[in-house]
């Protein structure tokens, strides 16, 4: 695996975990709003009702409780709304059922949301009529949370291939700096000294360029400096004569000289007897 490729896939792992970390905490702080909303929405519905039931009962009245209780629970999302008397017996109680909610159920266990319970005093005056109880169903909220969720990932998977994007074309920029040593370095094995021109702002790899461009000019001069020695030495073998050959050329003339001398004497020697 090549060095940009390994730093690639690092950098993503590392973007995926900055990704997962900005979804769980963007999610969970939207569940904690979520939970409060329920809370407060619970308690202003209980503190509501209980002062409606005050002004218009002066004693406990289950038809006008029913009449005041059952357009709130119509319109929201109450799980259910309890009106209890002074010694706890309900005097009107309405339940939502078992609805499930809308969103996948991994999705409910991981970020759950507690159903909040509102309370309020019904009194009249001075009196107290009882109390008004009312829990509110989280399916609202976990709708919410779940297209939150789903938003905010769109956003950041389109962040995260961005960020590759451009980690890509970051690392490409600075690997090439590398690709030219390499090719420099096998220009080199070639015996092909060339000089590398790096367009690098990191000092590391204008360093290691110029050191390349030093080692290159230093192996020139070496293969230089070997290549002429090789001449030297192949050529006295090639163009100039041994010395002994001179010798043997002299000596081969002198012997033929000699020898024309002695057949020369023979014929010399009479005449000069002749003369004495």
């Amino acid at each position: 695996m090549t060095l940009g490729r390994r730093l690639f896939i690092g950098l993503s792992i590392i973007f995926a975990f900055l990704a997962l970390g900005i979804e769980t905490i963007f999610v969970q702080n939207a569940r904690h709003f979520l939970q409060q909303q329920l809370e407060a929405h619970a308690q202003e519905t209980a503190t509501s009702l209980a002062l409606s039931l005050g002004r218009g009962m002066q004693a406990p009245d289950p038809v006008l409780a029913k009449a005041l209780i059952n357009p709130v629970f119509d319109r929201g999302n109450f799980a259910s709304i309890r009106f209890l008397g002074v010694e706890g017996q309900p005097l009107i109680a309405r339940d939502l059922g078992n609805v499930p909610n809308e969103v996948p159920a991994l999705f409910a266990r991981l970020l759950p949301l507690v159903a909040p319970t509102g309370e309020a005093l019904v009194s009249s005056g001075w009196l107290q009529l009882g109390r008004v109880l009312v829990v509110v169903h989280p399916r609202i909220a976990y709708d919410q949370l779940w297209h939150t969720a789903l938003e905010t990932l769109a956003w950041l998977v389109a962040l995260y291939i961005c960020a590759l994007f451009a980690a890509r074309r970051y690392l490409s920029g600075i690997l090439r700096p590398l690709e030219a040593i390499e090719q420099a370095a096998l220009a080199i094995g070639r015996h092909e000294f060339v000089e590398v021109h790096l367009h690098a702002s990191a000092p590391e790899l204008q360093r290691v360029g110029m050191a390349m461009n030093d080692l290159s000019e230093k192996m020139r001069i070496a293969h230089a400096q070997g290549q002429s020695g090789r001449d030297r030495e192949t050529r006295p073998r090639s163009t100039a004569r041994p010395r002994h050959a001179g010798f043997t050329t002299q000596r081969r003339t002198g012997v033929a000289a000699g020898a024309d001398l002695t057949r020369a004497r023979p014929m010399t020697a009479p005449v000069s007897s002749l003369r004495h």
